[in-house]
């Protein structure tokens, strides 16, 4: 998994995810998200679009950004997710504790 920060939208970070969200792909960037998303603690829309496979491992990781942005105030936002990845999140209940927007915009709009 690849984490870069896009750019600032107003008070928003856009960060994009890449490649796969399993185990060897999140222990690789873990310490990378969480610097720009959890310690900075502002609004965050995450650019799923770029994610190709997404194990438990990377759930848990949204869960607890999701968790401590919520202590500080933030809100996490998924956005443009694959259908296999989408998929993958309506089964284990994920798109029920944060937003799960259709693309970015449609993200970056739930923050208007």
């Amino acid at each position: 998994m690849e984490v870069i920060l896009v750019k600032d939208v107003g008070n928003v970070a856009l960060v994009s995810l890449t490649g796969r969200m399993d185990s060897a792909g999140v222990q690789a960037a873990s310490g990378l998200f969480r610097e720009m998303v959890i310690h900075a603690g502002r609004d965050t829309v995450l650019d799923m679009s770029g994610v190709e496979f997404m194990a438990s491992v990377g759930m848990r990781l949204f869960i607890e950004a999701q968790k401590a942005l919520a202590d500080t105030g933030a809100k996490l936002v998924l956005a443009g997710p694959r259908e296999l990845v989408a998929e993958g999140l309506r089964i284990a209940g994920i798109d029920r504790m944060l937003a799960v927007a259709a693309d970015v915009p449609a993200a970056l709009a739930l923050f208007d």
